[in-house]
């Protein structure tokens, strides 16, 4: 091992001395060419210099198929309409054009204020670019919103080119970004914006905008329009605003027979198991078995602390009309645990569990179906091991 050693370090100090004597004797040429690359370097200075100077060109060096970065200085008008030019969704382009959107967004935060009447002015114009990528995708992303994530503000990617801008005037920051922000609040005709941007502003002044956030939610629903709802009773639902709950409770389901899952939801994300009678009244008054069954799967997580939530369980797991599996899983989620790609709570109240397995146990002598059965069994068994 020392011969190793002895060897390594001669080889290592042979080379050394040799760059060394080698560098002594091309001292003259080293200096040489040290010049030359000074005054390659001065001219390419100026060069530069004049470039940045020289006016934009009108055709901007974008498009969906090459998306070159450039040095050059653009206006913030020109990387918004650059921007609006560029779609996330091909597959061939994809990583390249996501690069350049967040190049260009960058860009716009760092012109601080002065980028914020073009952002305006942009936004007053109504264009937008979708961002979502849903195929061969699954579950939820740090990165970018896919339909189903919860809405929430900071991804690298939000959903669309109007909300990414949102971001860039919550980064910029300041009184002007924050009355832009207050502004689009007030004027934009789109719930998931409203619900973004309600976000946004929480964040940069906490309260100051609450009241005006839920005023135009409220308004907004009341005006009938079915797009973006979810994210707006969500919204309310998150600042504990229960103004909404007694037109909710009579209006679950629509005259056309159809339930209002997203006003169930905020029902249910205020009031808790208190909000089963009014369900269970809904459930009674429909002759849809869709809107029953939907009603009923809501209804889950309170059975044990709610007779409704009980009864309406109870007839789900009886009815032979129901697909089997969504009857199983009802049935296991009873116990709680991993169910498929879900994970539900067990419970943990230990009147809420022997409730659940005397809801079961009666359910035992009725179920004809071999595998149900065998589902229940298991579920009660689960239940009576969490109780020891």
């Amino acid at each position: 091992m020392k011969t190793f050693f002895s060897i390594l370090v001669g080889i290592v100090l042979g080379a050394v001395a040799a760059i060394l004597i080698l560098l002594s004797q091309n001292h003259a040429e080293l200096e040489k060419q040290r010049a030359a690359f000074a005054a390659e370097r001065t001219k390419l200075q100026a060069a530069a210099a004049a470039s940045t100077s020289a006016p934009a060109s009108e055709e901007l060096p974008m498009n969906n198929t090459h998306m070159a970065l450039t040095n050059q200085a653009l206006t913030a008008r020109e990387v918004l309409t650059r921007l609006a030019k560029m779609d996330p969704k091909p597959a061939a382009t994809r990583v390249r054009t996501i690069q350049a959107i967040i190049h260009d967004l960058e860009t716009l935060v760092e012109g601080g204020d002065s980028s914020i009447p073009n952002i305006r002015e942009f936004i007053a114009g109504g264009a937008d670019v979708d961002y979502t990528i849903e195929e061969g995708t699954r579950g939820p992303s740090f990165w970018n919103w896919r339909s189903g994530q919860p809405l929430v503000s900071g991804l690298v990617l939000p959903p669309t080119l109007r909300l990414s801008l949102v971001d860039v005037l919550r980064y910029i920051g300041g009184e002007n970004a924050e009355v832009s922000l207050g502004v689009m609040l007030n004027t934009t005709t789109n719930g998931m914006e409203l619900a973004y941007i309600a976000q946004v502003l929480e964040k940069m002044a906490p309260g100051k905008y609450t009241q005006m956030a839920n005023t135009s939610a409220k308004n907004f629903l009341a005006s009938g329009t079915a797009a973006g709802q979810s994210y707006l009773f969500g919204l309310l639902a998150a600042q504990g605003d229960t103004s909404l709950v007694p037109a909710v409770e009579a209006n679950l389901v629509s005259s056309q027979g159809k339930l209002n899952v997203d006003a169930a939801q905020y029902l249910l994300n205020l009031e808790k198991e208190k909000a089963m009678p009014a369900l269970y009244k809904a459930y009674n008054q429909s002759t849809d078995p869709d809107v029953k069954k939907n009603i009923a799967s809501l209804s889950l997580k309170y059975v044990g602390s709610s007779p409704e939530a009980g009864q309406m369980f109870t007839d789900l797991v009886q009815n032979d009309k129901v697909d089997p599996r969504a009857r199983a899983m009802a049935v296991a989620a009873m116990a709680g645990g991993p169910l498929g790609p879900f994970h539900v709570d067990p419970p943990t109240d230990p009147q809420v569990i022997q409730q659940r397995i005397t809801v079961l146990e009666g359910l035992q002598p009725r179920i004809t179906d071999p595998a149900l059965q065998q589902n229940v069994n298991q579920a009660i068994a689960n239940l009576k091991k969490s109780q020891q």
